[in-house]
């Protein structure tokens, strides 16, 4: 085999030379292995001839140089502990590091308990050894204060002296680090690649800056790369004491900080690779003997529960509170996690705002960190070692990367981005760097062979410029701190009694006495009056203005839009225009030998220093690596100023020069103000969107528009149905249902991208460019299948055409209910139609994206908005009036989502006999299975109906009373009526019978498309189908998951946990390919899913903010009785189901379980009851301590995935189909799970929790339930012959639920359409209510007559969609009814939806409220106009709403405005119609003149 090997390798080096090098390590150690595994017969000479390719194993343990390897080794341990110690008195007492100074202080607090004390213990509030807090683990803590006890007999260490200690502990326990970097580099390279890693590692500067603070980054890192050293052992040999000794390192590093985490990963994968290969360096799953493989995966099982036991066991012990405070741990932990992701705006971290995701640390930690020599090195090294580990498959790179790269893309992504947060992988980037320079030398030493300095010459290089480097940064150690020199100077120069200033969120200046040193300038906070009254005030009074580091000059001004004016003032005060003068500055400076190297404070703002201000240099070479992030300078070198107030500037004078003097209040928050349509697209927007050139159809009747609407749909179908036939081929209708939402949502993505890279506007022809797009792409598409797509659709015509006539009936059907209630505002159960016809409107006025808002002039839409550009892509190529086209879109949305159910619920039920060699067109047809699907998923609603209905009857037969109104309302409210959670509990039917275009609404029959398009793709692998097929595949998932992000974000999560389930675990169920190959390509899958669905819809990304990003701990748990009830069909057929495969499909599965092992097996023959009892002991505990329906969830979910897998590794026929349902099973039981412990951030209660992934799991269980209710009838579960009394309960109770279910869609659909104003017959039109109601508005009436008349006005002559002012009123009720109803923006809107969709300027929301009541309100001309010119008013609309709300001068101010501007256009004059409603058009008066107001 390794001659073979070779071979390769050698004849491969003819086209690339350095590749036989470059994996010379690799191969050598696996040459070696197999040489110690060979016959004694081994020739001599091949044997010598391979150990001369390493030194690791020569019998002196010398290296070439002649010094023991140990000898070396432990010079440079000396080495690395000296420059650890070296200046471990770097801030002379001072605590200049906030999180040391924390630190300290709880080890401090901490007491060994005495006495009664003892009693306490277990209490976390009275307990003296309870840290109190975990932003750090409590390792650390414990460890140190053994220390501070273990030192008191001679001497009772002070919080001050307790940092010697602390950091002699950090100094020592990174040197640990470069031990065991050393012996993983000895162990699996080589002894050179271990002693250059070593000696890298001793004298990276990322490792000695952080040894010099007692905090967790060394400790932590210690351990991890501990936890990856008995790792590698564990992957190659699988010993149990190796897995012993790595779960006690595991715990001990998560001991320490929380974040280590992802390192289980590591360890699991780690056992994995031993349970799946042989023994030995290498990953090879061949050539194992079956014996040896089943030998192998139990020691790995076995070893796996005893790190799982032995890391809880490490935890309890060392970190005891963890558990029994689990509530502030996990409260410490979600806070720091919202930290990181910058959810909670800690001041520290605006520094990283506006800094690329990984870019930046990879650059920082490049230069700063590592210096750039050796920067480059380890991640070239990282890289290179990347490829090896993929081609040579070493057991120590995948090991090692499994914890290097899910850091790294973790870490990476986070918005914070501390340097430190390097630190647990940068040894392991060091290693590497260390191989690749002996790659290097080999490469070199191939090509030129006689010239030693050559070959060594790169690794002397990096070596030199490295100790360079870190040598001269050790010169930040010596002499004062340069906060205490500042304190020395101010002591010396600074006049007694004087004032001294200093910016807040810094450190202290120590020993300063008999100067005022209290107050602070509070430059973080936000711009507002107060702030700068107070600064200018503090600067005109005060003698010293100091700045202790760059913390906040080198951050406010970055971000000049949240700081206009502060940036003003550090930049005028570094220039000396604030009358301060700059008198000191000090700095420790890194450099040495005549370099230095330069930290540019400056670097990242539009100002420089003072003019008096050098920066500190003593060399002849200053080398400038520009910015340093902020951990990295601010603790023990900063760069510190001594301003000296010289020009004695008055408060008024100040705030004249920084730009305060006049600002008070609402202007400052305006410069804040985000999400705003720039100059250009408000001039774009304005003058688009007319009406009358938009909706060319309006002349349509009513009942020709849903023919044109159908037409127009199915051609969008039509023209993907190439595509849809190659993503959706697994399935038996090969797609032909799922290419109606799939043409939908591509033809809009491909017009959304044309709009929004503005190749063209929206427009009628953008859609059709579109089409035509697609249409081409198809036509390429069908080239490359053949005739398939052909032959298909001859051969199955029938089934296409009832497919469509479910299709039509589906869409007339819904279309008959929305006809019989189609309005589109009711005060009381309307719902929110008001807001998603005006988004609605908005979107397909527009004429880019992202879409103005309708309810926030001058502002964008920021919402998921991209279902209503679907449908606005619709109406565009129609030109239906949106009144209509609101009342076809809800159907049509209906009948996708009956298709795609029925699709895939007929498709699993069709390929499940064709796995059992049943005709399907048999008396078993899977056509009742679809039918069945699309019963419980769209037409059923749950028991609640049944129960009104029993009610009912009970208050007729037995309480003599009235039976009572049906409330259709009550059964979306399942919780306990008085729930503070105000639990929303949907599902389909009612939320297409209650007809709000929502998000969530549009997203079912995409979501439900994405499901099928995964379960298409899980189907497919094993098959020997064409890449390009999988690859389309892969990507249009990748746009239907991406596109549901855009659609509807709640259902994002959900589907792309269940893309990478099913495509990862298809490819490890793949017999054809080995665990690794099938790991490695299933999440390379699904990375290509993840990458396709963002950058499809980037541009939506760019634009859109996000304010309530994160979960937390949920407050409120779900009765199980009420989930039960919820979903009662679905758990009732899913236990059935359970019931049915246990008993009579895996019964020898069974027996195993419930019977004991046979007789001498040892405890090995217990593991399946063990791991049994385990699973019932954590349902059982859950349960006991209230959580009911977690407990219930996993027993269901864990219970249906045990019994799927395992018949599919049965073998059972059709095992493969069923699968796909028992996935969606557990996502749904996963669902359950996560609502009852998780809230999303910023919820009312827990309301849209429960809603939205609610809704999700009904889609999941309808469909699975209804493939399980068929397969129980295949299997003659309902068969009435025969019957027994126990199926005859079961039937009967199977009866009784669906009939139940089925209660809510007759009487919930007339409840629901008889809520509305008038009910005057059919109709299509959502305006047409209008025609002939009066409100009570508070009571006073409004003829919405009069309305509807302007409003059609407006439709027809207003050009472009200008701004207009129209009068407020409370949320549903009939104000904002004509930007509702034109879709022109008005200035403001629902006040609630404006402040959850722009949360940070939520102020503005209420500002523009209050001008908008202002200004209908005032008598002042003046007034009203600097309103209209604020907010660029076009039109100004007065109707009986605006004359009843405001008052009668400010109503009358109006008409005298015609020398303003303001000009009546409706009704016009002259005109005779009676009308209470009046529109003015403004036009500064300047212009008047010159145009024609008509």
């Amino acid at each position: 085999m390794i001659r073979c090997f070779d071979g390769i390798v050698r004849a491969a080096s003819r086209w690339c030379p350095t590749l036989e090098f470059s994996f010379m390590n690799d191969l050598q150690d696996a040459k070696s292995q197999d040489v110690a595994q060979r016959d004694v017969g081994t020739p001599d000479i091949e044997a010598r001839q391979i150990s001369e390719l390493d030194t690791s194993n020569q019998p002196s343990g010398k290296s070439k140089f002649g010094f023991s390897t140990w000898k070396i080794l432990a010079l440079i341990l000396l080495l690395a502990l000296v420059l650890r110690l070296w200046g471990i008195d770097w801030d002379q007492g001072g605590l200049f590091h906030p999180d040391e100074r924390a630190f300290l202080s709880q080890v401090y607090d901490l007491q060994f308990p005495e006495g009664e004390e003892w009693s306490n213990v277990f209490d976390p509030d009275e307990s003296t050894l309870n840290p109190g807090s975990f932003n750090w683990g409590s390792l650390p803590h414990y460890a140190l204060k053994s220390v501070h006890y273990l030192v008191a007999p001679y001497k009772w260490m002070s919080i001050f002296d307790l940092r010697y200690a602390g950091r002699a502990l950090s100094a020592i326990s990174d040197t640990f680090t470069v031990l065991l970097i050393f012996m993983i580099g000895r162990t699996v390279f080589s002894s050179r690649v271990g002693l250059l890693a070593a000696l890298l590692s001793a004298i990276a500067v990322q490792q000695i800056q952080l040894s010099h603070f007692f905090a967790v980054d060394t400790f932590m890192t210690t351990f991890i790369v501990a936890t990856i050293f008995y790792s590698i052992r564990v992957a190659k040999e699988g010993r149990r004491s190796d897995t012993v000794l790595a779960a006690v390192m595991f715990g001990m590093a998560v001991a320490t900080k929380f974040s280590v985490l992802p390192l289980g990963l590591a360890l699991v994968f780690a056992h994995l690779i031993f349970a799946t290969s042989r023994k030995g360096d290498r990953y090879e799953s061949s050539g194992v003997a079956p014996g040896e493989a089943t030998s192998q995966r139990r020691i790995a099982y076995q070893n796996l529960l005893i790190t799982a036991a032995v890391f809880f066991v490490v935890l309890i012990l060392v970190q005891p509170y963890m558990f029994i405070d689990f509530k502030t741990y996990i409260d410490n932990i979600s806070t720091q996690g919202q930290m990181v992701r910058r959810e909670v705006d800690f001041p520290f971290t605006r520094q990283y705002e506006d800094t690329p995701r990984y870019f930046y640390q990879i650059v920082q930690l490049g230069t700063w960190g590592l210096g750039p020599a050796l920067g480059i090195t380890v991640w070239l090294g990282l890289i290179a070692s990347a490829v090896a580990g993929v081609l040579a498959q070493r057991k120590v790179d995948l090991v090692i990367l499994a914890w290097v790269i899910p850091y790294l893309l973790i870490t990476g992504w986070f918005d914070v981005k501390f340097m430190r947060y390097m630190m647990p992988i940068t040894p392991f980037l060091i290693l590497y760097g260390a191989r690749f320079l002996w790659w290097i030398f080999e490469v070199i030493k191939s090509l030129q062979p006689s010239k030693r300095w050559l070959q060594a010459l790169p690794i002397g290089l990096v070596l030199l410029f490295t100790v360079h480097y870190s040598l001269s940064f050790m010169s930040v150690y010596s002499g004062p701190h340069p906060v205490n020199e500042v304190s020395n100077w101010l002591r010396s120069n600074a006049d007694s009694g004087s004032q001294v200033v200093q910016e807040h969120w810094e450190e202290g200046i120590p020993g300063v006495v008999g100067l005022r040193m209290h107050e602070r300038a509070e430059l973080y906070n936000d711009e507002n009056y107060k702030k700068f009254d107070k600064l200018t005030t503090l600067l005109s009074e005060s003698d010293y203005f100091v700045l202790l580091s760059n913390r906040l000059y080198a951050t406010i001004p970055r971000l000049s839009e949240r700081y206009p004016v502060t940036s003003i003032f550090y930049e005028k005060l570094f220039s000396g225009e604030l009358g301060y003068e700059m008198a000191y500055s000090s700095g420790r400076h890194i450099g040495g030998l005549g370099v230095d190297y330069y930290e540019d404070p400056f670097a990242r703002v539009d100002f420089g220093p003072p003019e008096q201000f050098r920066p500190p240099s003593e060399g002849l070479f200053n080398i400038g690596f520009g910015w340093a992030d902020e951990s990295f300078s601010v603790y023990e070198h900063p760069q510190t100023f001594i301003f000296t107030n010289e020009g004695r500037f008055t408060r008024r004078q100040l705030s004249e020069e920084i730009g305060s003097a006049d600002l008070k209040g609402s202007h400052l928050q305006k410069s804040g103000t985000g999400l705003l349509l720039s100059e250009g697209d408000v001039l774009s927007q304005q003058s688009g969107g007319t009406w009358s050139s938009i909706f060319f159809s309006r002349w349509l009747p009513d009942w020709i528009t849903p023919v044109v609407w159908y037409v127009a749909a199915q051609l969008f179908a039509f023209i993907v149905l190439p595509i849809a036939f190659v993503v959706f081929r697994p399935w038996p209708d090969r797609g032909y249902l799922f290419a109606k939402p799939l043409g939908l949502v591509l033809v809009a993505t491909v017009t959304w991208l044309l709009v929004s890279t503005n190749i063209v506007s929206f427009s009628f022809s953008a859609v059709l460019i579109g089409v035509l797009i697609l249409a081409g792409i198809s036509l390429l598409t069908h080239r490359f299948i053949g005739n398939d797509l052909v032959s298909h659709i001859r051969s199955n015509l029938r089934r296409i055409v009832w497919m469509e006539m479910l299709l039509i009936v589906a869409f007339v059907g819904f279309l008959l209910v929305r006809a019989a209630n189609p309005d589109l505002w009711h005060p009381w159960k309307g719902g929110e139609k008001p807001m998603d016809f005006a988004y609605l409107n908005a979107v397909v006025k527009s004429s880019t994206v992202p879409p103005y808002d309708p309810w926030y002039s001058g502002g964008y839409l920021n919402y998921y908005y991209f279902g209503q550009f679907m449908v606005a892509s619709l109406i565009r190529f129609t030109g239906i009036v949106p009144s209509v086209a609101y009342n076809l879109a809800i159907p049509w949305l209906f009948a996708l989502t009956a298709g795609g159910v029925f699709s895939i619920v007929y498709g699993l039920a069709e390929l499940t006999l064709r796995a059992k060699r049943v005709p399907p067109w048999s008396r078993r047809s899977p056509i009742y299975a679809g039918l069945l699907g699309v019963l419980f998923v769209v037409v059923a609603g749950n028991i609640d109906g049944l129960i009104q209905v029993f009610q009912g009857a009970v208050r007729v037969f037995f309480q003599d009373g009235a039976f009572g109104q049906f409330d259709f309302w009550r059964s979306s409210r399942m919780m306990a009526p008085d729930s503070l959670g105000h639990e929303i509990t949907e599902f389909p039917f009612f939320t297409f019978l209650f007809a709000d275009l929502h998000a969530h609404l549009i997203a079912i029959p995409v979501s439900i498309t994405a499901l099928a398009a995964t379960s298409a793709a899980f189907l497919r692998i094993g098959r020997n189908r064409s890449k390009i097929e999988t690859l389309v595949g892969l990507t249009v998932i990748g746009i239907l998951v991406g596109s549901l992000r855009t659609i509807n974000a709640w259902d994002f999560p959900t589907q792309l946990i269940l893309t990478g389930t099913f495509l990862i675990g298809g490819q490890l169920l793949n017999s054809r390919r080995v665990f690794l190959e099938g790991l490695i390509i299933g999440v390379a899958s699904t990375t290509f899913v993840i990458v396709v669905g963002y950058v499809v819809y980037l541009p939506f990304h760019a634009s859109f903010e996000l304010f309530n990003n994160g979960v937390v701990k949920s407050e409120f748990t779900t009765e199980l009785w009420r989930y039960i009830l919820i979903n009662s069909v679905f758990v009732f057929l899913i236990i059935s189901w359970l019931v049915f495969v246990l008993r009579e499909r895996l019964y020898h599965a069974f027996t195993l379980v419930a019977n004991p092992p046979m007789p001498g097996s040892g405890l090995t023959g217990w593991t399946w009851q063990v791991l049994m009892i385990f699973i019932l002991a954590v349902v059982a505990s859950l349960a006991a301590t209230g959580f009911a329906v977690i407990a219930f969830a996993l027993m269901i979910g864990a219970s249906v995935f045990a019994a799927g897998l395992v018949a599919y590794r049965s073998g059972i026929s059709g095992s493969r189909y069923s699968l796909v349902a028992v996935g969606f099973v557990v996502m749904a039981m996963a669902l359950a799970i996560g609502v009852d412990i998780f809230t999303v951030k910023d919820d009312i209660g827990r309301m849209n929790t429960v809603f939205k992934f609610y809704l999700q799991a009904w889609v999941l269980l309808g469909i699975a339930s209804a493939y399980f209710l068929w397969v129980l009838a295949d299997a003659r579960k309902l068969s009435l012959s025969g019957v027994r009394p126990g199926r005859g309960i079961w039937m009967g109770l199977l009866a009784i639920l669906v009939v139940g279910v089925m209660v809510y869609p007759i009487l919930g659909t007339r409840d629901r359409n008889s809520t509305r104003f008038d009910m005057s017959g059919l109709g299509l039109d959502g305006m047409a209510y209008m025609e002939s109601v009066t409100y009570q508005n508070d009571g006073t009436p409004l003829t919405l007559k009069y309305d509807l008349e302007a409003i059609e006005w407006m439709q027809e002559n207003v050009e472009g969609s200008p701004v207009i002012i129209e009068g407020l009123t409370d949320l549903y009720r009939w104000g904002n009814r004509v930007s509702i109803y034109t879709g022109l923006p008005a200035v403001i809107g629902w006040d609630w939806h404006q402040r959850q969709q722009r949360v940070k300027y939520a102020s503005s929301v209420s500002e523009r409220r209050d001008e908008v009541d202002s200004f209908y309100d005032t008598p002042l001309r003046s007034s009203a106009l600097k309103i209209l010119n604020k907010y660029q008013v076009k039109y100004v609309y007065i109707g009986e709403l605006e004359r009843a709300k405001y008052g009668t001068a400010g109503i009358a101010k109006f008409k005298s405005m015609v020398a303003d501007g303001l000009v009546q256009v409706y009704p016009e004059n002259g005109s005779d119609m009676e009308t209470p409603v009046v529109i003015y058009k403004y036009v500064p008066i300047a212009s008047v003149s010159s145009r024609n107001i008509n």
